[in-house]
């Protein structure tokens, strides 16, 4: 009789409405800065640590005991596929220095600042002034360095520099030693594909507003297609190559316009996807430039092996 009487004084007990939490609070930041609200998937899954996706003939492969077509895989959202290895050298970095941390949006706007330009209006990093000389502050055009050259190596995480170091003589040596390296080095969103990094590198900017948020986005057709068309896959062909998916200005296209075209960027690959997201929109920008662009992109088709 006591437990039904205290159901029933419960019952008659006005009750607060369970809070409406926010369908963004459980949602990962890596996962936000990736949100393009015509370009994001409708689902979006995401794999345990330490596990890849892998496609149903490549996993009959493994059972068998046979390797399966691609060997290697990134694109996971978790810490140790998103720290990077970043490295500065030359004119104006410190010498052996090791620095904190730095995400890869920072790079953009750090060579930007080198080269006395303003960083891509996209950018959401800073410039890494702890690893820059204080007389970078007082540079002239004469002082500034005339040739800037990024390295990228598509896939090549922190810890594969002490995992594969005897195959890294050069940069053991010359680049870390004489350089400025950071200790805490990562990507600030989840998809780590080839399209998206390189164009995060060379904007500055997160993949939510450069637009490229995967090797392939949902078009406004409908179709999930290679969001810069290299021909990779079943077309033996070069696709499109056009830049027209990336939403935000490179580094290279502003400082093409900052210099009246008259800077040489130059941009290679065995992936053209990758060596347009550092070069940018080149003649694509060219009703916004009077002068004839110079901007030069090789790449090679995966089929035959010859540049395109």
């Amino acid at each position: 009789a006591l437990a039904i009487a205290a159901l029933a004084i419960t019952a008659l007990t006005p009750q607060k409405a369970p809070a409406q939490e926010s369908p963004h609070v459980s949602v990962p930041q890596t996962i936000k800065n990736m949100y393009h609200p015509d370009r994001f998937p409708d689902i979006y899954l995401l794999t345990k640590p330490n596990c890849a996706y892998i496609n149903a003939k490549d996993y009959e492969r493994v059972q068998k005991g046979q390797n399966p077509s691609t060997v290697g895989h990134h694109g996971s959202p978790w810490a140790q596929d998103r720290q990077i290895p970043l490295f500065f050298y030359g004119k104006g970095i410190r010498k052996s220095h090791i620095a904190g941390t730095a995400k890869l949006v920072d790079l953009a706007p750090t060579v930007a600042y080198l080269m006395g330009g303003q960083g891509p209006s996209a950018t959401s990093g800073r410039v890494l002034h702890e690893i820059l000389t204080p007389e970078t502050a007082h540079w002239g055009p004469k002082q500034r360095p005339k040739v800037v050259v990024l390295f990228s190596l598509d896939q090549c995480r922190r810890d594969h520099f002490g995992l594969f170091a005897p195959a890294l003589p050069f940069i053991r040596q010359r680049i870390i030693a004489q350089g400025a390296f950071f200790t805490n080095a990562h990507l600030t969103y989840a998809q780590t594909a080839t399209a998206v990094s390189h164009a995060t590198a060379g904007t500055g900017a997160i993949p939510a507003l450069h637009g490229i948020i995967g090797n392939n986005i949902t078009k406004p057709d409908g179709t999930f297609s290679l969001s810069i068309d290299d021909g990779h896959g079943p077309d033996p062909g070069h696709g499109e190559l056009s830049p027209k998916n990336i939403l935000v200005p490179t580094l290279a296209d502003e400082i093409d316009l900052q210099y009246g075209n008259r800077c040489h960027i130059q941009a290679s690959s065995n992936y053209a996807r990758a060596a347009i997201g550092i070069a940018g929109h080149g003649a694509f920008y060219k009703q916004n430039n009077p002068q004839p662009d110079r901007d030069t992109v090789f790449a090679f088709n995966a089929h035959s092996g010859l540049p395109y």
